[in-house]
């Protein structure tokens, strides 16, 4: 029998309540005390990518590896320039997962890679450093690291 007293309580309650609960749950003012000698001040890290490296997939080809350290939950991008290691850099791939990126077979020149980094669409590294020069040469039509 005091169990069913039990229900009927609960009932009673959750019907005395009902008509002023708006459905949203209720809780204190939270207060967020900054710790002793700090000035209360948010501060931001930039995330940065650690330098990519750029090799020969074998020097008989005209392709290039580029492979980086990853992490999980993590998607990148890989940049690519043609011009200088100082030069503008071209978005070639996009929504990697995995720590390298291969290249399709590529024209006589100069190469330099630099890889970026998100994870979730909040945190975002800047572009890494560059690679080292990769070069892909007209004679022989192989792929050299000078």
């Amino acid at each position: 029998m005091g169990r069913r007293w039990g229900v009927a309580a609960l009932v009673a309650v959750a019907w005395l309540v009902a008509p002023w609960s708006d459905g949203r749950a209720w809780a204190a003012n939270w207060t967020v005390h900054a710790a002793a000698g700090s000035h209360g001040q948010a501060q931001s890290q930039v995330l940065t990518q650690p330098a990519p490296s750029a090799a020969c997939q074998s020097s008989g080809t005209k392709v290039i590896v580029v492979s980086w350290t990853s992490a999980s939950h993590t998607t990148y991008t890989v940049y690519q320039s043609t011009t200088t290691v100082g030069g503008t850099y071209s978005q070639v791939a996009t929504g990697l997962t995995a720590g390298s990126w291969t290249s399709a077979s590529l024209g006589n020149g100069n190469y330099w890679y630099k890889v970026s980094g998100a994870m979730g669409t909040n945190w975002l590294t800047g572009q890494s450093a560059a690679t080292g020069e990769t070069t892909i040469q007209s004679v022989g039509s192989k792929c050299v690291q000078p």
